[in-house]
C-alpha cells in the first residue's frame, strides 16, 4: 500500500514519492513494514499498526534530518539521504 503522508503527535511530513508499506496479518496480530525505510509496526489492527508506523517515520525523519552528513555513517547516512531528499515537513491542515 501507498503512503504519500505520515502524520503522528500534531506534526506532518510528505513525500515525493509514495512509500510502500507491505501489511500482513499474523496469528498475534498484523505486522506493517517497509523495507526502504527499515521500519517495522505491530498492532492489534491494521489501524493501530499503521498509526505506530505513522509515528516512527515522523520519529525518524526528525532524528536523521537533526544530524549532519559527519555524524552518520553506514545505513544511518543513507536514511539520512532518504530522509533529507524525499521528505519534507508539512502543515497539518486542520478542518
Amino acid at each position: 500500500m501507498p503512503i504519500w503522508a505520515f502524520f503522528a503527535h500534531g506534526e506532518r511530513v510528505e513525500c515525493d514519492k509514495p512509500v510502500q508499506i507491505s501489511l500482513s496479518e499474523e496469528p498475534s496480530g498484523f505486522n506493517a513494514e517497509c523495507e526502504r525505510l527499515h521500519v517495522f509496526a505491530h498492532g492489534e489492527s491494521p489501524d493501530d499498526c499503521i498509526r505506530q508506523l505513522h509515528e516512527q517515520v515522523i520519529y525518524f525523519f526528525n532524528s536523521y534530518s537533526a544530524l549532519s552528513e559527519d555524524q552518520v555513517s553506514g545505513l544511518a547516512r543513507e536514511l539520512r539521504f532518504i530522509y533529507i531528499e524525499h521528505f519534507r515537513a508539512a502543515a497539518v491542515r486542520r478542518h
